[in-house]
């Protein structure tokens, strides 16, 4: 399981290096995420991603943070197909019309989230100080 953590994490964080390098990479996605199909994907991914990180959160550094997202993840990915498609469009629209600021804080935020991830799996769980 650790090691499909980190697949995730390295994920995330290359998401965030090229909202920063080439967003409109990014944007040629959306026509095949912005589907009934494509949501029900990315629910699923959320769902699985989520329990993987519950499932590895005893053998880390921060085992309760990691459960904490990884629930987060998961209602997430429940949640995904019941917003639906229309709303889903309109949000990404609000998104591209706020601009770089946005994308940057949004990559900023992945970056963050995926190298925080890699810290508390790669790490294992530390040994407690008896002074």
């Amino acid at each position: 399981m650790k090691p499909l953590a980190l697949l995730f994490a390295f994920l995330i964080i290359a998401i965030g290096a090229v909202l920063v390098v080439a967003p409109d990479r990014v944007m040629m996605a959306r026509p095949y995420l912005l589907t009934p199909i494509g949501l029900y994907g990315i629910g699923a991914l959320r769902v699985g991603m989520g329990l993987v990180l519950i499932a590895v959160a005893t053998a880390s550094r921060t085992p309760r943070a990691l459960r904490v997202l990884g629930v987060v993840l998961v209602v997430a990915g429940l949640m995904t197909p019941v917003v639906g498609v229309e709303r889903t469009e309109h949000i990404a629209d609000w998104a591209m019309a706020q601009g770089s600021r946005l994308r940057w804080g949004v990559a900023a935020m992945l970056m963050g989230l995926g190298s925080f991830i890699v810290f508390a799996v790669a790490g294992g769980r530390r040994a407690a100080r008896s002074d």
